[in-house]
């Protein structure tokens, strides 16, 4: 068994299989205290190499603060801080859409509105090409009355 230890020997990692770098001290895993696996976490225990009991509890021992100064949080907070963020994105996405939607219901507003101005001026322009087609063939019939009256000698 391996283990690493920092400068107060306490000890930070183990491996059973393969190595754990440059700096790994070699034990017998016979000098382990009952409940090492179980109870492991790093500083949790101290590597006594001249001493009789070579491996025993930490008394300085403190579970290390999450969210602490050095403001390393927790899984737990920071997957709060992510669904948070996402609820926050959800919402204004649908504000968005909202608004988007709003702005759909103007604009087909605006062209059926277009679209009637349309069809009015349309009426009108084949109004006016009636108008003018009776109009001309109106006058074409009066320019041909006053001929006819002047060729008999009349005066209009």
């Amino acid at each position: 068994m391996k283990i690493t230890v920092d400068a107060e020997s306490n000890i930070l990692s183990y491996a059973i299989l393969g190595g754990l770098g440059k700096d790994q001290i070699e034990i017998s895993e016979n000098i382990l205290p009952k409940g090492f696996y179980e109870n492991f976490r790093p500083r949790y225990y101290r590597y006594n190499p001249k001493e009789q009991v070579k491996i025993s509890n930490n008394p300085n021992y403190q579970p290390p603060n999450m969210g602490g100064p050095l403001g390393v949080k927790s899984p737990v907070e920071i997957l709060e801080e992510q669904l948070n963020l996402v609820s926050s994105n959800v919402g204004t996405l649908t504000k968005n859409i909202a608004i988007q939607s709003a702005n759909l219901a103007v604009s087909q507003k605006q062209l059926q509105q277009a679209q009637k101005t349309i069809e009015m001026q349309n009426a009108l322009i084949n109004t006016l090409l009636q108008i003018q087609g009776t109009t001309t063939v109106g006058l074409a019939q009066v320019a041909k009355t006053v001929s006819d009256i002047k060729n008999q000698g009349g005066e209009v």
